[in-house]
């Protein structure tokens, strides 16, 4: 009988990887939800039905109570996609349904103003493959608000890579939906995204996935999300507390203390985070009660010199803060450079249109 010495045979590091990688292709199917898109809903379509994947695509279309010929549009120019229709519910309560009807294994969003690259569905599957712990999957993508702007958001690593969610998402925007994915019974055992939160659904439901299961990133470019709904989500974004609609909603996961010691340690700092993010809030809206009020949650109790700075803020007249926010949070006051845990976000400004 041989003879054990306790030692193992090392194997090299990729190995595993590359066994994986090889591995039978997962079912990735998209859902897109659409709400008066008839401008826009071929260009998503087209981008989704000429993705580069051997596998056929299941492409399910909602039509969230659109006023215009959205409905009219898909039925005519794409008969095999299917269409459903359903009376407003919002975004969220559309992808939910997109998830609840759809058979695949992963589930790729598309807004239906934004488009993929023909690579898309197949870097989301081998992400799959490579990292099959991972629920929630996104890709490099760019933003293009108009003709003469362009922010890409990538990893620096240049190769795919699972990260921490949270610890990056704290500095950049780093899973866009329409350029992530989701393991459908994972998403589903989860309640899938809130249906009562009007900004913000899919960072909450991001941050459940990632704690539920694991992210894995892919650093190519293969979604670009245009600017097409982005004043109206800053409208709402000025006037709905969504820091403090997230903050609650993911604090449970805190209380139950059943996390990995990693990920707890990432939760704590998002939250934190979202506190001082709701104080800012509340700052550039005089309302000073309450951003004072939340300075004396527990969780703030070791940043006294944060809460020193915003004690100061609160003596600024709101209407100068609310001023500074929005320069802040602006082609010019942004960085044209930030990078967060190896992610990169890159912003470019052209004199002329982009073609």
């Amino acid at each position: 009988m041989p003879h054990d010495s306790g030692r193992r045979a090392s194997v090299p590091a990729d190995k595993g990887r590359s066994e994986r990688a090889a591995l039978p292709a997962p079912r990735v199917h998209a859902v897109i939800p659409a709400y008066n898109a008839a401008a826009t809903i071929a260009r998503a379509l087209s981008s989704v039905l000429a993705q580069d994947s051997q596998r056929e695509v299941e492409v399910i279309v909602v039509d969230d109570g659109s006023t215009d010929d959205t409905a009219e549009a898909v039925r005519e120019q794409y008969p095999d996609v299917t269409l459903i229709q359903q009376e407003n519910r919002g975004v969220g309560a559309a992808r939910n349904r997109g998830l609840r009807v759809a058979h695949g294994d992963y589930i790729a969003f598309l807004d239906a103003d934004d488009e993929w690259s023909p690579t898309h569905l197949s870097d989301i599957a081998h992400l799959a493959r490579l990292f099959p712990d991972a629920g929630l999957l996104s890709t490099g993508y760019a933003f293009v608000p108009d003709e003469r702007i362009r922010t890409v958001v990538t990893h620096g690593s240049g190769a795919p890579v699972e990260a921490d969610f949270l610890r990056a998402s704290r500095s950049i925007w780093v899973a866009h939906t329409s350029a992530t994915a989701v393991r459908r019974d994972t998403a589903l055992a989860l309640g899938g995204f809130r249906e009562d939160m009007p900004l913000s659904e899919d960072t909450e439901f991001f941050a459940r996935m990632y704690l539920a299961s694991g992210f894995a990133f892919h650093p190519r470019v293969s979604s670009t999300y245009y600017g097409g709904s982005s004043t109206s989500a800053v409208a709402r974004h000025r006037e709905t507390p969504s820091s403090m609609m997230m903050f609650e909603a993911l604090l449970p996961w805190l209380q139950k203390g059943n996390l990995p010691p990693d990920k707890l340690l990432s939760l704590r700092r998002f939250l934190t985070e979202l506190l001082f993010s709701h104080c800012r809030w509340c700052l550039t809206r005089s309302r000073r009660r309450e951003a004072l009020e939340t300075l004396q949650h527990p969780l703030l109790a070791q940043h006294r010199p944060m809460r020193r700075r915003m004690r100061v803020l609160s003596l600024a007249p709101g209407r100068l803060l609310s001023v500074w926010e929005r320069f802040r949070q602006s082609r010019w006051g942004a960085p044209a450079r930030t990078e967060a845990d190896g992610f990169v976000r890159t912003t470019k400004t052209f004199r002329r249109a982009v073609t």
